[in-house]
């Protein structure tokens, strides 16, 4: 399976290592995982995508919108898993 994890932060928070944990042991299930956020502090096997998520405004946020629509149908990604209010938008 495909699976996209979403974070919306700048900081290393609690979100942040839970889904690196659980990255993990997708990871070694044999899933291929994908971590969006802005920034990423602990270290994962798991692809990495830096985007503004955090400070999507106005366009900005469309604009990431449309990016992750098209990462989701051109990499044919089965789930989503949004970890913040702001990665649900």
């Amino acid at each position: 399976m495909r699976i996209v994890q979403l974070l919306s932060q700048t900081q290393l928070t609690g979100a942040e290592v839970y889904a690196v944990t659980l990255a993990e042991g997708l990871i070694g299930a044999g899933h291929e995982v994908t971590l969006i956020s802005d920034r990423l502090h602990l270290k994962t096997k798991a692809q990495i995508l830096a985007r503004p998520i955090h400070s999507a405004k106005g366009w900005r946020r469309w604009r990431e919108i449309f990016f992750l629509r098209k990462y989701i149908r051109e990499n044919q990604i089965n789930v989503v898993h949004a970890h913040s209010r702001a990665s649900v938008r």
